[in-house]
């Protein structure tokens, strides 16, 4: 992985509307690139990997829609999203996973001299996960590691505490591993009472999955868009609520593209 220049015309790319929720179709490399790119200049921007659930949430929850719309890439990280779209005629090329993006962007991190905080996830993960990005990054600059509690993510002396720590580096990337909507509202609230520059990726678990506490389904489940319930046989009793009792209304959304796709019509993309 070498660091190149970014093409000018990147940033050109019309957006994709999935029922309102405007996502990005951008190619891996390009988007880890720009991502660190980005980070180098001061900039102060948040990215997002809908799936499923975010995707129902966003369709019923007003407030969740205002801090997903904040962010400047949203990157389809869910398969049935991608069908989605692909139904309702959008050609769009790939999903990009937040966990495979993470390791991307601390790739051109290191690489450029960007320096990395690490939010979310548990102690014991916390602490596998540093072990295991310095042995493949030896050279990665990894300035601060936090596991907040979900009280303190709603305490004000706490996010001064957080903005504190992550306003020592102008240039960096901040993983926020909290799980949504806890990550995209961090984000919202450092954002509005500190504007602290930096690449905030909102990617839930990847802390787990960088300690290796939790395995990634095989490429084979992944490209079958099964990824889902690799995961599910992992924690059945964590995810059955969330797989069978509230992402199963997805279906609806794809009764309705079908209706859309059949009868000739296209959604309206919004300004």
């Amino acid at each position: 992985m070498m660091y190149t220049s970014l093409s000018s015309d990147y940033n050109l790319i019309m957006p994709t509307d999935i029922f309102g929720l405007l996502v990005d179709d951008r190619s891996f490399n390009v988007v880890a690139l720009e991502i660190a790119h980005r980070a180098q200049t001061n900039d102060n921007f948040a990215v997002v990997t809908p799936n499923v659930d975010h995707f129902l949430r966003w369709q019923r929850d007003n407030t969740f829609r205002i801090l997903y719309e904040k962010a400047d890439y949203r990157l389809i990280d869910g398969a049935p999203i991608l069908w989605l779209a692909r139904l309702l005629g959008d050609k769009l090329s790939q999903r990009i996973t937040g966990v495979d993006l993470s390791i991307e962007v601390i790739g051109l991190a290191e690489q450029m001299g960007i320096a990395v905080a690490l939010v979310g996830g548990s102690d014991e993960a916390m602490e596998m996960a540093k072990a295991n990005l310095r042995k493949s990054f030896p050279e990665l600059n990894i300035f601060f590691t936090g596991t907040p509690t979900f009280e303190q993510l709603s305490d004000t002396n706490y996010q001064e505490y957080l903005a504190l720590k992550l306003s020592e580096y102008d240039h960096k990337v901040v993983l926020l591993c909290l799980g949504s909507p806890k990550q995209e509202n961090l984000y919202s609230q450092l954002d509005e009472r500190f504007e602290i520059s930096g690449a905030y990726l909102c990617v839930g678990g990847t802390i787990d999955f960088i300690a290796k506490l939790k395995r990634r389904a095989p490429r084979i489940l992944q490209r079958l868009g099964l990824e889902w319930f690799y995961r599910f046989t992992q924690e059945p009793v964590r995810l059955f609520r969330r797989y069978f009792c509230t992402d199963v209304f997805i279906v609806r959304y794809f009764w309705r593209a079908f209706r859309l796709r059949i009868t000739g019509r296209r959604l309206k993309t919004r300004n």
